[in-house]
């Protein structure tokens, strides 16, 4: 064979071989750029979603707020003028039964003036969640119908106060739940501080219900999600264990890092 020939198809060997080996090349650069793509997007999208839910939580917070100062200022206000009119009728007539009524709307009016302070986040910030909750407990335990118990484990920590309220209006709502539909006489709100992390255990004794059908109706899910959603601003994760006439138990599970940062 000619060496011209020989060095022809030489050349056309490795021609074939480079572009082989850069065809490979281009299908792994092409894969890894695919994947760091399909990253970002989801980095993205879970940023996005983390932005929504704190902005979600900062107007909800200000709706909150700003239905405690109607309640102070306005609704307080009228039933204030309310019992002082009642006041001024009982003094004219002593014998009339107005002292009952007068009593009442002495109830009510200390009632929505509790209301409002509850609703009110500026006290939260300023109080320990420890104290909060025991407010929650004195107040349940006052009705006589569910006992709660308040369970603290571990070296308590101060925790960021915006994640504090965060942390705390969730147990709230998980124990109104509790109170509104499980039928149940003790709920029992555990946090135990660890090394690394914090858990928030709610549970109680009711009825329970099938976690499946939750998390498939849109409805009766979306409280569900509500709490995931503010479970994942915080950096942290939510367990929920519940079945019929077992009672349900959600937990709450924060690394220390992110609760206890003040970013």
């Amino acid at each position: 064979m000619p060496q011209e020939v020989t060095f022809g198809i030489a050349i056309v060997v490795l021609v074939f071989l480079f572009l082989i080996i850069w065809l490979l090349f281009f299908l792994v650069y092409y894969q890894r750029k695919k994947r760091d793509f399909i990253e970002d997007q989801q980095r993205m999208e879970a940023n996005y979603k983390i932005e929504l839910t704190r902005v979600e939580q900062e107007i909800q917070e200000e709706t909150i707020k700003q239905i405690g100062y109607e309640l102070h200022d306005n609704i307080g206000q009228l039933v204030t003028v309310a019992k002082i009119h009642l006041q001024n009728l009982m003094k004219s007539n002593p014998e009339s039964q107005l002292g009952e009524i007068h009593v009442v709307v002495s109830k009510a009016l200390e009632e929505l003036r509790r209301l409002s302070k509850s609703l009110d986040a500026s006290p939260i910030e300023n109080q320990s969640l420890k104290d909060l909750l025991e407010k929650d407990q004195a107040r349940i335990n006052q009705l006589g119908h569910v006992e709660f118990i308040l369970e603290i484990v571990g070296t308590p920590v101060e925790i960021d106060s915006k994640k504090k309220i965060i942390l705390y209006r969730m147990i709230q709502e998980i124990v109104t739940n509790a109170l509104k539909h499980a039928k149940c006489d003790e709920i029992k709100v555990l946090i135990d501080y660890g090394s690394n992390d914090i858990k928030f255990i709610v549970s109680d004794n009711g009825n329970g219900f099938d976690t499946s059908i939750m998390n498939s109706n849109e409805s009766g899910g979306s409280g569900l999600r509500h709490l995931k959603s503010r479970v994942m601003l915080l950096g942290g994760q939510l367990l929920l264990d519940s079945s019929k006439e077992s009672g349900t138990k959600y937990q709450i599970i924060c690394p220390k890092s992110s609760l206890c940062n003040t970013k």
